[in-house]
């Protein structure tokens, strides 16, 4: 629910190829492919980033190892959190940020983007035999979405922030497994 499609990886290793090939020196550039990358995840969103055996692992570390390999650049792998991480690309400690990051308007002020590599839908996970079948069942419910995603803006778009409502209560995790885990789903 959490992120969406972004992947600064990419349009940034575009964007340094197509500058390095602007130089008529052969030796340009490698000064930038000997750079290596600071690459920011939250590795709690199975399957595109998780941690397994201590390992970042998922279908965007594949694909940044792909793009890695495509292109020479080296990169160092953070995990450094949800929140953190975009905190990090702002300070420009972190030279890329990979996390299923959704791209919409109010990203795309501050972010650069790749292309989009999936479709992101949010969904209510609710317990088997639930009563609740749309988002209009939630009214009056706990609901809990982790802090800073589009499943808090999707809430918050159909509900209201919670200081406008009396009777929504919506709970902001730090993570999606701490939402199904306070909420017992």
């Amino acid at each position: 629910m959490k992120k969406f499609s972004v992947l600064t990886l990419a349009l940034i290793f575009a964007l340094i190829l197509s500058a390095c090939g602007t130089s008529q020196d052969k030796n340009s550039g490698s000064s930038e492919k000997s750079k290596v990358l600071r690459v920011g995840t939250d590795a709690a969103y199975a399957p595109f980033e998780y941690m397994d055996k201590g390992k970042i692992v998922g279908f965007d570390v594949d694909y940044l190892k792909a793009l890695g390999k495509e292109t020479g650049y080296k990169y160092q792998l953070v995990n450094e959190g949800w929140d953190p991480l975009f905190v990090e690309l702002k300070k420009k400690t972190s030279d890329l940020g990979i996390s299923a990051i959704t791209i919409n308007n109010d990203r795309k002020k501050t972010y650069d983007f790749s292309s989009p590599y999936f479709l992101s839908t949010n969904k209510i996970l609710v317990k088997q035999g639930s009563t609740i079948k749309s988002a209009a069942d939630l009214k009056g419910k706990t609901i809990a979405v982790q802090n800073g995603t589009t499943g808090q803006e999707a809430v918050e778009k159909l509900f209201g922030k919670k200081k406008q409502l009396e009777s929504q209560k919506i709970q902001k995790q730090q993570s999606g497994d701490h939402g199904i885990a306070e909420r017992r789903c």
